[in-house]
């Protein structure tokens, strides 16, 4: 008897491209090099996309702590936005650096919503979300670190389970064939 093909780890497709690990030991994710005010920022941005796709009961206090969050802190987001403006201008001069921005931008954003994480990032954001209603505008910094930290750790777990899915596959296809390697009949090639 034939054991079921391996399936991708969280309803995940089967051709996911996981982020090579550096020499460094860190994962060269789009968010690698969030340091200072991207940092901040980003933290921003995963917060943005908690409130808008971590739904139902069990995380209805997002949306609440999220509006707090930008009253709050109003003014060290717009210095951290501020720092990113200025950090992109300087690397990308100042006729292309809106356009770059939000294409970063736009990758944080979807990083943060990959729908097969989105269960267990939606549990880290509600971790964080209660914990940013006490947390003073002095230490954001921080806060984000801390907070991006519990982030990174859910996209670890993943690309983890993911790498070993690959090595189950292999092992499978291996002993048992790829689907649609069955010899063809003749003249049906």
């Amino acid at each position: 008897m034939i054991p079921p093909r391996p399936k991708a780890p969280l309803g995940a497709a089967g051709n996911v491209a996981i982020p090579s690990i550096g020499a460094d030991g860190v994962r060269h994710t789009i968010l690698v090099d969030s340091v200072d005010a991207q940092l901040v920022w980003n933290l921003r941005a995963a917060y943005n996309v908690a409130a808008l796709n971590c739904n139902g009961p069990a995380y209805g206090e997002i949306v609440d702590h999220y509006r707090a969050f930008l009253k709050s802190h109003a003014k060290p987001l717009a210095r951290a936005n501020a720092g990113v403006d200025a950090t992109f201008k300087a690397k990308y001069g100042p006729k292309n650096y809106v356009r770059t921005r939000e294409t970063y931008m736009t990758q944080v954003y979807n990083y943060f919503a990959y729908p097969p994480t989105l269960t267990h990032f939606c549990d880290a954001a509600l971790v964080m979300s209660r914990e940013s209603a006490s947390i003073k505008a002095a230490d954001l910094p921080d806060f984000s670190k801390r907070s991006f930290a519990a982030f990174a750790q859910v996209y670890e777990n993943f690309y983890r389970a993911y790498e070993a899915y690959r090595v189950e596959l292999a092992e499978w296809e291996a002993k048992y064939g790829t689907p649609g390697a069955a010899a063809q009949p003749a003249g049906t090639q």
